[in-house]
């Protein structure tokens, strides 16, 4: 079952779009424009989900309706699109390479040719000037306390909202069995107090 047909299962809507990148590659995008019970709301705010580390967009609906994000913020009123990296899953196109080419999973070289250098350019968090909701985990390891709290040192123009959850590592935040309880429902009360609704 693809990440369509399990939304679609569980009586949600669902649409699949593609996003073309700049190098040419094709990635899979799935919307949950409206959740079970809101489908007459007009204006609703934009949530991208984001996988991490090789995973795909499924990561947000693979739990029951009350225990994955996606379906929790549909519920609440947001208009939900579900991100993909290139290369995983729902990401395996691109308009001049096959998987199968080696071109392909050169991820790199592209990033050498737009950057002219061997790693992209460093992004200057201290700039942002976007409220940031940081929730954390004191078991991390793959964004530890050390990482962590770097970040915080160069976000203080930006988070609006911290909760570091005792003994949660990466993965919990996904599918922790209490993970509707110790983070989604904070994370819906921040979009709403920042986008004024309900």
């Amino acid at each position: 079952m693809n990440v369509t047909q399990l939304i679609t299962s569980k009586g949600y809507p669902c649409q699949e779009h593609s996003v073309q990148t700049a190098d040419g590659f094709i990635l899979g995008v799935q919307r949950i424009p409206y959740g079970k019970t809101n489908t007459g709301i007009s204006s609703r705010p934009v949530v991208l989900l984001q996988h991490g580390l090789l995973s795909c967009s499924s990561c947000w609906v693979e739990n029951l309706v009350d225990q994955s994000l996606g379906f929790i913020l549909a519920d609440a009123g947001m208009d939900v699109w579900l991100g993909n990296n290139r290369g995983n899953t729902y990401s395996r196109r691109h308009i001049k390479y096959k998987p199968t080419d080696e071109e392909f999973w050169a991820f790199s070289e592209a990033m050498s040719l737009l950057f002219l250098q061997s790693i992209p350019p460093l992004y200057h968090v201290d700039q942002m000037r976007t409220p940031v909701a940081l929730f954390t985990g004191t078991n991390d390891f793959l964004a530890d306390p050390i990482d962590v709290e770097n970040l915080m040192g160069k976000l203080t123009n930006s988070i609006v909202y911290h909760k570091d959850i005792d003994g949660w590592e990466h993965l919990d935040f996904i599918w922790a069995m209490d993970a509707a309880k110790e983070c989604y429902k904070e994370i819906v009360d921040q979009i709403r107090k920042y986008e004024n609704i309900g």
